[in-house]
């Protein structure tokens, strides 16, 4: 099971905002999309972040909650376009890890393969959406990535 099977590229459509707005002021200005099936160029900094959508309701479906999660990174993402951005941290916009045909499972060990690929490269993930499914990928790849410094 590859990750590219349940990726989705970013796409520009959510970061938009006002014409007026002062050059870099805003997430809709200062935002990269970059395709995680491209080559990811080096990153000598660790102050770089990324956008990783986890759009996926079945967890939630599985333990009859009310579903609307899979929506979430689209909506997230369309609401942060708007505000105002003042630091200088490159921030990245990487696509989405979707559910197919109800498969928890596969979706999660995608999003499990593509961590490891951030930490590699010196970029702090930040996965939006999803329900509680995000918490056993964080416990898979976590203990694997990090390690205590005495």
């Amino acid at each position: 099971m590859s990750w590219l099977n349940h990726y989705v590229p970013p796409t520009p459509q959510p970061w938009h905002g006002r014409a007026d707005a002062p050059e870099a002021s805003s997430f809709f200005q200062i935002i990269q999309l970059l395709d995680l099936r491209q080559t990811i160029p080096a990153n000598k900094q660790n102050n770089k972040f990324a956008l990783l959508g986890f759009c996926c309701d079945e967890g939630i479906r599985r333990n009859l909650g009310r579903t609307g999660a899979a929506q979430g990174p689209s909506a997230i993402r369309e609401m942060l376009a708007k505000y105002p951005y003042r630091k200088i941290i490159p921030l990245l916009r990487r696509g989405d890890i979707i559910c197919i045909d109800s498969d928890l499972e596969d979706a999660q060990h995608a999003l499990a393969q593509l961590l490891p690929y951030y930490y590699k490269h010196n970029i702090t993930p930040l996965v939006l959406g999803g329900g509680h499914e995000i918490a056993w990928v964080i416990i898979k790849v976590l203990p694997h990535n990090f390690r205590v410094k005495n």
